[in-house]
């Protein structure tokens, strides 16, 4: 076979292995198989499997970020009809295993970026990110959010914000919603703790995760964790579980307090903290929350507990804005279903998001987020 051919075949077939299997997961063999090729022909193609994504991202990022910038209708991109258009996405979370990457990879995000204000480029990020957890938006959420979107970009930044003083009813039940709390737990489990802990020490930090290097961290044998689970798919689940409450309404409830003006405040100012708190947290704490997202993809039982969390986090989000709706605050009947998955996915894209470009602090966010309180 002439070696120009062989070359095409080996990068189309990386570049399928780095869209379907995602970084954690592509090998040389697995490139090699899917060219229908050697593994020496694939060593000579590139010497390493990082050269060949390096490779792949080279040639094939740029064009992706360029068809992005100059069809920057978002809803086109929430759901990629093909896997080759999470690219971008699947690059970002690439960067933890292959650093060498991260210069293109923010080249291609500051092309996309020019197109898309940050939210926007939050919006899109995340919502693709969270369909490696396995969890899609839904079709009338794509079109929701891709029309508030819309909305956002044509608000201008200067006037007040429409207040209007919901009924006492309507707020009744916001402060019910309020009040719902995780299910208490079973009681301490000292040796379960540490597990748990150490599972997360050591997803947080490079290099693969074990059960021996798990057990090296927490200070125990192997046997310890063999006696409460029967796999490492179990512990990172129950990891996934410990750190991510199931009805997550921080967000929502100081937001709704201050739109429902129960609160004195700015709406505006809770979302840009919450926002640029997202961007800049801590390095170890970003990593940790986008190893849970790679651990879902090839673990059954992370999949499940994190797709709980983002759907009841999402409905918990939704009850909130529709007994706002009933207050004849928003302007248009989806738009607490737009709200609820916008504020759902946005954090996701700026952890992401800030693998490579400095992310927005509180003072930029506001305005973008006076905007969108505009186009409710």
């Amino acid at each position: 076979m002439p070696r120009s051919r062989a070359a095409d075949l080996l990068g189309q077939a990386a570049l399928n292995q780095f869209v379907t299997v995602g970084a954690d997961s592509i090998t040389m063999d697995g490139i090699a198989a899917r060219a229908g090729l050697s593994i020496g022909a694939a060593y000579q193609w590139q010497p390493s499997l990082e050269g060949a994504v390096q490779h792949v991202l080279h040639d094939e990022l740029p064009v992706l970020a360029g068809e992005i910038a100059r069809n920057p209708v978002l809803e086109r991109w929430l759901q990629p009809s093909s896997s080759r258009d999470r690219l971008l996405t699947e690059s970002l979370l690439a960067i933890r295993r292959f650093p060498a990457i991260g210069p293109l990879v923010a080249r291609a995000v500051d092309v996309v970026s020019q197109a898309l204000d940050p939210l926007g480029l939050a919006v899109l990020t995340g919502s693709q990110a969270i369909t490696v957890a396995g969890c899609s938006l839904p079709a009338p959420a794509r079109t929701a959010v891709a029309h508030l979107y819309a909305r956002i970009q044509k608000t201008d930044e200067v006037g007040d914000l429409p207040w209007r003083t919901p009924s006492a009813a309507i707020l009744d039940g916001v402060h019910d919603l309020a009040t719902v709390r995780e299910p208490a737990g079973s009681g301490p489990d000292q040796i379960g703790e540490r597990l748990i802990a150490a599972t997360a020490r050591v997803l947080a930090s490079p290099g693969d995760t074990t059960l021996r290097t798990i057990a090296q961290s927490a200070g125990l044998s192997t046997g310890a964790i063999y006696r409460r689970y029967d796999s490492k798919d179990q512990l990172v689940a129950d990891t996934i579980r410990a750190h991510l409450t199931s009805q997550r309404t921080t967000w929502a409830i100081p937001f709704v307090a201050r739109l429902a003006g129960t609160q004195d405040g700015d709406p505006a100012t809770v979302l840009a903290e919450q926002l640029a708190l997202a961007g800049n947290a801590d390095p170890e704490q970003t990593r940790l929350a986008l190893e849970f997202l790679v651990a879902s993809r090839v673990s059954p039982d992370a999949r499940q507990v994190l797709v709980q969390r983002i759907t009841d986090a999402q409905q918990a989000r939704q009850s909130l804005f529709e007994v706002m709706q009933r207050s004849e605050i928003f302007s248009r009947p989806d738009t607490p279903l737009a709200l609820s998955w916008a504020l759902q996915i946005t954090p996701t894209g700026t952890r992401l998001l800030s693998l490579v470009t400095p992310q927005p602090d509180q003072e930029q966010w506001q305005p973008v987020m006076a905007r969108l309180i505009r186009a409710l």
